[in-house]
């Protein structure tokens, strides 16, 4: 028969080395991004031949007035909106940009890439994707009697070319925005199988990658237009093609250049790669010519025909009877700041903005003035402008 002690432990050993799952291995780790609407870059229109779509709407699809089988894409040179999660959502859509919509502001939601501009080779079967892959290695294939998905070459002789106009596999890219004058609540899709817009699109993230140092939340926007293009036969067609373009000037380039620099010199790194090293002006420039003024050149005089000026020192006023000895002094010179100085460098941006007051200010400056200058040339510049911003702020 058990003890008393011996039944609580048996009682509380009930908890002890229980499993707990939270998450399903391969299905946990799979994320999208809510998606609200989708964007299209034209329209389907019937096949009007030997009466392809009268005929294909008598027999297959009596109530609808086209299908994939008796109708084709024709491209437009401005957005057309698709389906949406909500009709108040298009709406506004079109209260804001109208029905003929050529140029989009827009938010990109994520700095990587990959995941607002993925970019494959695909094959569609109607409306069902077949094949997919990158060109490179295996790409990845779907049996649609078994649903089974395998592994097979690519690319394939199923490959869209000059010599196989006819092949089902082609570009494929979705662009994945943010319209931050319809809703923040999510993303809306837009497909292309331009290569002349995806090679538009990957150079601008890259090039104002480098002007701006991010590419996620910057005001961007999105354009069609028209552009004369050489196909591989050598004809010129007329596409309208996506481009993005930065929607500011250089104030908010130097605005986002700037939070970049601070957010890096307040993790303690070394060099900002937004600042470039102050100029040192402690060597006069030096010409050939020597100094001129008026545009002639200025020549020392004979010191033997010149004689000393002697220039009397003014006297300083006098000062009122009862004046405050300390009004001309702005703040008190020797007045300790609010709060200790930290020790490390890289609290000192964070220190200086807390001040309360100008005169607080400018003694947590002088307490941390000995850790700025142990730092190169470029961040005591940049640390000297969160000060005098800070004092501009105060004074304001």
């Amino acid at each position: 028969m058990e003890t008393p002690t011996e039944r609580a432990k048996r009682h509380l050993n009930r908890y002890v080395n229980r499993p707990v799952y939270t998450e399903i291995f391969g299905l946990s780790s799979v994320l999208r991004m809510p998606r609200i609407g989708k964007l299209h870059l034209g329209v389907k229109v019937p096949v009007t031949k030997d009466g392809k779509n009268e005929n294909c709407r008598k027999t297959n699809h009596p109530g609808e007035a086209m299908c994939d089988r008796c109708s084709y894409p024709r491209d437009l040179d401005y957005f057309v909106v698709g389906k949406v999660i909500s009709e108040d959502i298009a709406r506004k859509f079109r209260s804001v940009y109208g029905d003929e919509p050529k140029e989009l502001h827009i938010y990109l939601p994520t700095e990587e890439r990959r995941a607002f501009f993925p970019q494959a080779l695909a094959a569609y079967k109607g409306r069902r994707l077949w094949c997919k892959g990158d060109g490179l290695g295996p790409a990845t294939r779907i049996d649609f009697d078994s649903g089974r998905m395998f592994s097979t070459d690519c690319p394939c002789e199923n490959l869209k070319t000059v010599e196989n106009p006819r092949g089902i596999c082609d570009e494929r890219a979705k662009l994945m925005v943010i319209l931050p004058r319809i809703s923040m609540d999510g993303i809306w899709q837009l497909d292309t199988g331009s290569s002349n817009s995806i090679i538009n699109i990957n150079s601008a993230c890259e090039y104002y990658r480098v002007m701006i140092k991010r590419l996620a939340f910057v005001p961007f926007l999105l354009s069609r237009v028209p552009t004369d293009l050489q196909t591989p036969t050598g004809q010129i067609v007329n596409k309208a093609i996506l481009y993005m373009r930065f929607a500011g000037d250089e104030r908010e380039v130097a605005a986002f250049r700037e939070k970049d620099a601070i957010s890096r010199i307040a993790a303690g790194e070394i060099e900002p790669l937004a600042l470039p090293p102050a100029p040192d002006d402690a060597e006069p420039e030096v010409t050939d010519d020597g100094p001129v003024l008026n545009g002639r050149p200025l020549t020392p005089p004979d010191e033997r025909t010149v004689d000393a000026e002697v220039v009397e020192k003014e006297a300083p006023p006098e000062r009122e009877p009862g004046a405050d000895e300390q009004e001309d002094v702005p703040f008190p010179p020797d007045k300790a700041p609010s709060e200790p100085p930290p020790k490390e460098y890289a609290g000192v941006p964070g220190y200086l903005m807390k001040s309360k007051t100008r005169a607080d200010c400018e003694a947590r400056w002088n307490a941390v003035l000995e850790l700025v200058k142990k730092k190169p040339t470029g961040i005591q510049t940049a640390i000297r402008k969160v000060y005098d911003d800070k004092m501009k702020e105060l004074a304001a």
